[in-house]
Order: C-alpha cells, then structure tokens, then sequence
C-alpha cells in the first residue's frame, strides 16, 4: 500500500474487504515509519540501514522508496504515504476487517487483516514456517498488537 497516495489508502483497503470471501484475508508490510524514524534520529538519513538483495538500503529508500530499483524501471516500489503500527492498525479496521493482527519486523510492518469468518486455525499450516507465524498469536506474544472491534 505504500504505493497509494495517503487519500487512496482507504478506499483500496475497502475493495480488500470487499473481494475476499466472508472467510479470507490480507497481508499487508510496509515501512514502519516510527522505526525509521528512529534510525534518522540515531543515525541520519542517508545512512546504510541494511543490505538487501537488491542492494544498500537507507532510510530514503524505506520512506519514499528504493531509489536504485525505481531508476532501474520498478516504479511500483515508490512510496506515496507511510503508517505507524496505529495508523495502520485504524485504516484496517475502518476499510471492513473484522480484526488486524500487527507486528513490527526490523523497519517493517506486517499486519495480517481477517475477515469475519476467518479461522485462525485454518491459517497456522500456510503461516508456520514463515517469519509472520507470531501474527497467529499475538496476544500472548510479546512485539505484537491485535485490534479488533471494541
């Protein structure tokens, strides 16, 4: 969802509710914009946060995008917007979702978005080996926030 303009953002995840199956779900990352703005604040701006695969990453290429992959022709890795754990958390949830399940990886954040017939249950196999698995348990884990209706 970086990718969208701020005033896009609740519409797309809108019609993410509205195509899923009254059983289904999303899962969303992107940037943590509190986590980086904590390396700026410890570290500048145009400091190598990490390496990835596709090269250096500075805290330029989490906010706006990574800069060497958009000069190379992948402009979907442009970042119009950006949330925090919060933010994030009440743009799901007011877009349809019954629940959101939230976690902070690194300078990224993961937030598994289920409909109202989705069955944590049914979802443990697909998400066991993966770094996402904690999503399935949040509220007994620590790094982790589950929203849902009050």
């Amino acid at each position: 969802m970086p990718d969208l303009h701020a005033h896009d953002v609740p519409r797309a995840i809108a019609e993410f509710a509205r195509v899923l199956r009254p059983d289904g779900f999303a899962l969303v990352t992107c940037p943590d914009v509190e986590a980086v703005a904590r390396f700026i604040l410890d570290h500048g701006i145009d400091e190598v946060a990490y390496r990835s695969a596709a090269g250096p990453v500075t805290p330029i290429d989490m906010l706006w995008g990574h800069g060497a992959s958009i000069e190379a022709g992948f402009g979907f890795m442009a970042h119009r917007t950006g949330f925090t754990l919060a933010t994030l958390a009440r743009q799901v949830l007011a877009g349809g979702f019954a629940e959101v399940r939230m976690s902070r990886s690194r300078y990224a954040l993961w937030a598994l978005c289920l409909m109202p017939g989705c069955r944590l249950d049914a979802l443990r196999a697909d998400f066991a080996e993966t770094e996402q698995a904690e999503l399935l348990g949040l509220e007994e884990e620590e790094g982790g926030v589950g929203f849902g209706p009050a």
